[in-house]
């Protein structure tokens, strides 16, 4: 588990989404990274996590957050809903 300051370890930051079938892994992945100003990877993951899961309501709105801080409103919307 994460605890403040703590980052996951090289290999879960740096494996390929999809190695993960986990959509929570993929989404807690998504935040920590987001966590870090790391948005492309970030995003990367919550979208790994609605492809194994498409009805994730966490991964979807962890994807609109990051795309909104990447200022891509019309699409954040999309996926806010």
């Amino acid at each position: 588990m994460l605890t403040k300051g703590t980052t996951p370890p090289q290999a879960a930051r740096t494996r390929n989404p999809r190695d993960s079938q986990s959509p929570k892994r993929s989404n807690l992945l998504g935040i920590t990274l987001a966590r870090q100003g790391k948005l492309e990877e970030a995003i990367e993951h919550f979208r790994e996590a609605l492809r194994i899961q498409p009805e994730f309501a966490a991964a979807r709105e962890s994807l609109g957050r990051a795309l909104a801080l990447q200022g891509k409103r019309e699409e954040a919307i999309q996926h806010s809903q």
